[in-house]
């Protein structure tokens, strides 16, 4: 049985990531039927100069997968 749960996951704003993103996270985490998702990027500093494309990008992420999938 697949966890329907994933509370660590890295995207395209966590340095040790590769060819990974916020979106390409959801998109898998929908289609093996995953219900909960957590980002959990790491930065280099208390308040990472992307910070703000980071949450923009997680949202855009909800609008498109939020119906079936929390992030």
């Amino acid at each position: 049985m697949v966890p329907s749960v994933d509370v660590h996951m890295h995207s395209e704003f966590s340095p040790c990531s590769v060819n990974t993103s916020v979106i390409a996270n959801a998109r898998v985490a929908t289609s093996k039927g995953l219900k909960v998702i957590a980002i959990t990027d790491h930065g280099v500093t208390g308040n990472p100069p992307w910070i703000n494309r980071y949450f923009e990008t997680i949202e855009r992420a909800r609008g498109f997968y939020g119906d079936k999938l929390c992030i």
